[in-house]
């Protein structure tokens, strides 16, 4: 069972869901309900979700011979997410079933049938998120708040309805305020920023402490700027960037700036941001990689971050207590000798491991049976597309009556152009599992190995 954040909010249908399966399996008398997995708040775009991954472990182990959905659409919301899932699925070892339909027997006419009903859900989804994206953009040029969480400095004045707007937070306000006078004041880092929030016992707005990272995006949002951006093309990381179509520009809506009740005076905004560049300005010797930060620990107790000392050009780690109003005093550490010396114990832990208890080595052999039988898939489908040409080629040498030969013409069209998206799908979802397959083969020629060094990962 799977619904979105957004069906959610509209009680959309867990118990309706778990009703309907279990009257399903209710009338098969052999049949036994093993459990339930559900995806609560998890978009239908996805193929990697909580439950589903517990759903395919417990068939993996033999203990689910059946997948049953309500419907369709929620294994998922587009084309190439229903396939996958589905494919998911059968090659863990298991079928899939639906409530509302059936899916028909295996092979070209259950091919044909779940390919009319995912492009039927994504046309519908599609629909769903046009009209969406429409009411969005209608209510950002009216100057309305069009839906997430309020930038930091603020809160939804009216939330839920449909003439909701941003209203200054006061908590949050005097936060901004507090940051904007450190900043324009200088000599502090971001991670002297941070720790002396966290000192003043000011917490995030999930209430977990501050750090260099959370500050960051916190300082380049919409109250130290003076104005929230509804699709920003420029800012895409993480899992709610705008989407862009090919000329990069927003693909439902042209960019919306909203004004906002101000927290900062405009002057006070020009200095902000002239001392925040300042703050923030790129190093003139790049850091390299770390890959101890945070992994090493002082006397102190705290974490050791790596630091490039640029007047003799050697990589170390040093102690994050050195930041401290009172210094730690931990030593600076080589970082050459120091990933050397943790390879090495590394290295020594992995060749005293037995080798199916060595990490990834079962993983791989079961990436590796799940892309044999999508191989096999992949080269059913090219045979289907294949017979297809060959029976249009061979119906237009027909002497039959033309209608006739244009309505069997027609079907067989339509068939093949069905197998050509399915393949097509089939093909991304091999290349999927050719890539994942690779890493887990290379992982596991080196944790395989009777002595293995942990430096070839």
């Amino acid at each position: 069972m799977r619904v979105s954040t957004a069906e959610q909010k509209r009680r959309y249908g867990v118990p309706a869901q778990a009703e309907a399966t279990r009257a399903f399996v209710k009338q098969r008398a052999t049949w036994r309900l093993e459990g339930t997995w559900e995806d609560l708040g998890e978009s239908g775009s996805t193929t990697s979700r909580p439950g589903l991954n517990e759903l395919l472990a417990e068939i993996v182990e033999g203990r689910v011979d059946v997948v049953v959905v309500s419907s369709l659409d929620r294994l998922g919301r587009t084309e190439a997410a229903i396939w996958h899932c589905l494919w998911q699925i059968e090659d863990a070892g298991a079928a899939v079933e639906c409530c509302d339909l059936d899916l028909g027997e295996p092979g070209l006419d259950k091919w044909l049938t779940i390919d009319r009903l995912a492009r039927s859900v994504e046309a519908d989804y599609s629909r769903i998120v046009t009209r969406t994206q429409s009411g969005r953009q209608l209510k950002a040029v009216d100057g309305g708040w069009p839906g997430g969480p309020a930038p930091y400095g603020y809160r939804i004045s009216g939330k839920g309805a449909f003439g909701s707007t941003l209203e200054v937070d006061p908590t949050e306000a005097a936060v901004v305020r507090l940051l904007a006078d450190l900043v324009i004041e200088g000599g502090s880092t971001l991670m002297d920023l941070a720790e002396e929030l966290n000192r003043r016992g000011i917490p995030t707005r999930s209430g977990k402490p501050w750090t260099r990272a959370n500050l960051h995006r916190r300082l380049k949002g919409a109250a130290f700027l003076g104005e929230a951006v509804f699709r920003r093309p420029d800012q895409q990381w993480g899992g709610h960037c705008t989407r862009l179509d090919d000329s990069g520009q927003p693909l439902y809506g042209e960019s919306v700036v909203i004004p906002l009740p101000p927290i900062l005076a405009a002057d006070r905004i020009h200095a902000f941001q002239r001392a925040l560049a300042e703050l923030a300005r790129p190093r003139r010797t790049p850091l390299g990689e770390y890959p101890l930060t945070g992994r090493v620990h002082g006397p102190c107790g705290r974490p050791y971050v790596g630091c490039f000392r640029s007047n003799d050009g050697v990589r170390t780690y040093r102690c994050s207590g050195w930041q401290q109003n009172v210094s730690c005093g931990c030593p600076y550490l080589r970082a050459d000798y120091v990933e050397e010396q943790v390879a090495r114990y590394v290295n020594v832990l992995l060749a005293s491991m037995p080798l199916p208890d060595r990490p990834m080595m079962p993983l791989s052999s079961e990436v590796q049976t799940r892309l044999n039988l999508h191989v096999e898939r992949v080269r059913s489908l090219e045979r289907l597309v294949a017979q297809c040409a060959e029976e249009l080629d061979g119906l237009r040498r027909q002497t039959l009556p033309s209608s006739v030969v244009a309505a069997a013409v027609r079907q067989l069209r339509a068939d093949q152009g069905a197998l050509v998206r399915v393949l097509a799908h089939a093909r991304d979802w091999l290349e999927e599992l050719d890539a994942q397959a690779g890493r887990d083969g290379r992982l596991s020629a080196v944790l395989g190995a009777t002595a293995p060094d942990s430096q070839d990962l």
